[in-house]
Formats: structure tokens, C-alpha cells, sequence
């Protein structure tokens, strides 16, 4: 958008707030961008193959424009075979690496010189070729022909569009849903909104999307994400109201705003968070990953939750008080919850209206 164009709608002071964290947001950008062109020429010099996630992949693939998105990261995915290869060419190249557990679908992160992170995924996490399936990794992706090489001298690969939009969804849906403040949920709908201007004679963005929604089963969220695309796409004009009636009540927006101004909701979703896994085939041992990385902090996590100093009797100190710790903050979180849902219900029995709390 033009400034003057800018200007007129928000007003200078808005304006120039835009425009600074747009020009941070492009600067972070092309660092970041020449940090996954550099791992992906390394590896592909060691021949290992490696497929470009997520931002990287957008932007890379000439979907989003440098600037329009913040982005913190590298995620680059490689065949499970490979991955400890991959991370030990990194850190021979001065890649730092943490000190964190490696989790079941990626590696413990790796940090470039300049600090940017870099994350070696074996599996991409909540996508699934078929409900109940696994989530799918390299081999799985590459013989279902979802990949694409990379119009760039890296020979790395992106994904297809299709699963670039499926992933854009899911990763919202998913992975963030019930993680209050933790991500921007409106940044997917900017994600879908460059994808579908490139989208060209592919089959429809709903019906390219649908199986990866219904592998994860999350249709209701996915159809709430891309109504709202429409409507928002639709502006005002003769049907505003009805679009405004129509906005009131989608899952996706009233989920977004309650995350952001309802409180007792927020302790509602952290509540459910507890006692929710990231599943890929085991349960229990999704949850027993859960309870592990939850007591067991490293030096560094305790640090960052604490604060530094201390010695090794605080660390001690404070790692045999952290069960105590967690257990107060589930019941806490669970009364809250209980005493949301115990209103929510009053609520509608009263005939009030609906809850964002149907949403979870």
C-alpha cells in the first residue's frame, strides 16, 4: 500500500509505526532468508537432501514478500537417516547447539553465527498423508510427489503449494490453537492470502487443502479460517451487514478474540493445553515426552525461566521444587476451567448467546 494511502486511513503517527516494523520485519527477512540458502547450499554439497519449511519456503518460493511477515527461524527437513549427518555438517561449519532434548518430530535447535535458529526436522509435525496415519516425513512427502526444486542455485526443495497451505492451516489449527499469545493466528490467513494469488490452475485452495484437515481432523477450524478469508476478501458494499453477522460467528475469529481480551477464556485454553499432547503414533508416549521436558529443565532452560545465577544449589533447589510448581498451576488452571465452563453453560441456558468457550 502506497503511504499517502497509509496515512489517509490510520493517520502519520500509525503510518510510521507500520512502516518501521516493516522495515524490521524485511531486515530480519533477508538475514534469516540468506541463513536457509546457506544451510541449504552446505547440505546440498554433502548430498544430503533437504526441503525448505514454512517461511523459508514462502518466501524463497517468491509467495510472500520480503517484509510482509515476520519470522524468526530456518526449519529445513531432511530424511530421518540423515539428520544427525545434517547437524553434524552444521555445527563443523560453527553452528552452536543447545543443550535441549531432541524432540519426536525435529532436533534440538541449532544456532548460526548470527544467531538466527536453525531447526533439522525429521518429521513435519501434525501433517498426515491419512487419518491416523503418522506424521509424514521426507521419504513419505517425496513419494507423494509434494515437493518442488527451488528456482534458486541451493538445490534445496520447497513444497508444493498445496501442502504449503495445508501446512500454513494445520501449523495455526494444531501445533498453535491452545498456546495463548504464544503465535499471531491471523498471520495464517496472510499466508493463505499470498498463496492463493499465486495459486494459477490448481484445484480450488478448499479443495486442496481438505485432506490434510481431515487427516488432523480439524474441518470445522479449517472452514472457519477460510469463510473468514472470503469475508475479509469480500470488504463491505451491499452485504456488509450480513457480513458482519456472518464474521460474529465464525469459530476462527471469536477463538482468536477471546485468546486476546477474555480472560477467564485464556485460563480455559491454558487448562486444556495441559492436558493436551502433540501425537504423532503414542499417546503415552507423546505424554511421557510431555511430563520429561516439563520437569526436566536444562541448565539453560531454568535460566531462561528464573533467571540466571544462583549456583548449583538454587538449580537443585529449584529443579526438586518444580513438580510442586506444576502441580498448583494445573489445579489452579483446571478450577479456572471448570468454573469458565459452569458459566458458559449458565449462560446459554439463560439464553445469552453462544460462548467463545463452544470453541474448545
Amino acid at each position: 500500500m502506497p503511504r499517502p494511502q497509509l496515512v489517509a486511513e490510520v493517520g502519520e503517527e500509525v503510518a510510521s509505526r507500520f512502516t518501521s516494523a516493516y522495515h524490521d520485519a524485511a531486515a530480519s527477512a533477508m538475514v534469516i532468508n540468506a541463513v536457509a540458502v546457506e544451510v541449504a547450499e552446505r547440505l546440498h554439497r554433502a548430498g544430503v537432501a533437504a526441503v525448505l519449511l514454512k517461511s523459508n519456503a514462502l518466501a524463497l518460493a517468491g509467495y510472500t514478500p520480503v517484509g510482509a511477515r515476520r519470522y524468526t527461524d530456518v526449519d529445513v527437513l531432511v530424511a530421518g537417516g540423515q539428520a544427525q549427518r545434517a547437524r553434524a555438517l552444521l555445527q563443523a561449519d560453527g553452528y552452536r547447539c543447545t543443550d535441549r532434548w531432541d524432540g519426536a518430530h525435529q532436533l534440538s535447535s541449532l544456532y548460526h553465527p548470527s544467531r538466527v535458529m536453525v531447526e533439522i526436522h525429521t518429521h513435519v509435525k501434525h501433517m498426515r498423508l491419512m487419518r491416523g496415519g503418522g506424521w509424514a516425513g521426507f521419504e513419505d512427502l517425496q513419494r507423494a510427489g509434494h515437493f518442488r526444486p527451488l528456482a534458486h542455485p541451493t538445490g534445496a526443495m520447497v513444497p508444493a503449494p498445496a501442502f504449503l497451505a495445508g501446512h500454513a492451516l494445520i501449523h495455526g489449527l494444531v501445533h498453535h490453537w491452545r498456546q495463548v499469545g504464544d503465535y499471531p493466528l491471523m498471520r495464517l490467513l496472510g499466508d493463505l492470502e499470498d498463496l492463493a494469488s499465486h495459486w494459477g490452475d490448481d484445484p480450488p485452495l478448499a479443495e486442496a487443502v481438505q485432506p490434510w484437515l481431515a487427516a488432523e481432523g480439524v474441518e470445522p477450524q479449517g472452514r472457519a479460517v477460510l469463510e473468514l478469508l472470503d469475508l475479509l476478501g469480500a470488504g463491505g458494499g451491499t452485504a456488509a451487514a450480513g457480513h458482519i453477522q456472518r464474521l460474529g460467528d465464525n469459530l476462527f475469529l471469536r477463538h482468536v478474540l477471546a485468546c486476546q481480551f477474555d480472560r477467564a477464556y485464556q485460563d480455559a485454553v491454558r487448562a486444556v493445553a495441559m492436558l493436551w499432547v502433540d501425537t504423532n503414533r503414542s499417546w503415552i508416549g507423546a505424554m511421557a515426552r510431555k511430563v520429561r521436558n516439563r520437569l526436566l529443565l536444562t541448565d539453560a532452560s531454568l535460566a531462561r525461566r528464573y533467571g540466571p545465577g544462583g549456583g548449583r544449589g538454587r538449580q537443585a533447589l529449584l529443579r526438586l521444587l518444580r513438580p510442586v510448581e506444576l502441580l498448583f498451576k494445573f489445579f489452579g488452571l483446571l478450577a479456572r476451567y471448570a468454573t469458565y465452563r459452569w458459566r458458559a453453560s449458565k449462560s446459554r441456558t439463560l439464553g445469552l448467546g453462544g460462548s467463545p468457550g463452544s470453541v474448545l
